[in-house]
């Protein structure tokens, strides 16, 4: 079911997709992947994915190649 052109969402979800953070973690809950499983993939630490997705930090330039492709 769609809902203002996003899936039903539950728990975990952003209730917008404002940042780069609130589309990673829409992507990570998407595929059902760890917030390990995502640094491991962008060749981050996990405690980085946490940043991005809390709005605590920002992704440097050099990760945005390995963000692109995870987010497709």
């Amino acid at each position: 079911m769609l809902v203002s052109g996003f899936a039903r969402r539950g728990a975990g979800y952003p209730k917008e997709e404002k940042t780069l953070g609130d589309r990673i973690r829409v992507s990570r809950l998407d595929r059902g992947m760890s917030q390990r499983e995502v640094a491991e993939v962008i060749g981050v630490k996990r405690g980085t994915i946490n940043k991005w997705e809390c709005n605590r930090g920002e992704p440097r330039a050099c990760d945005m190649p390995a963000i692109l492709k995870f987010l497709g």
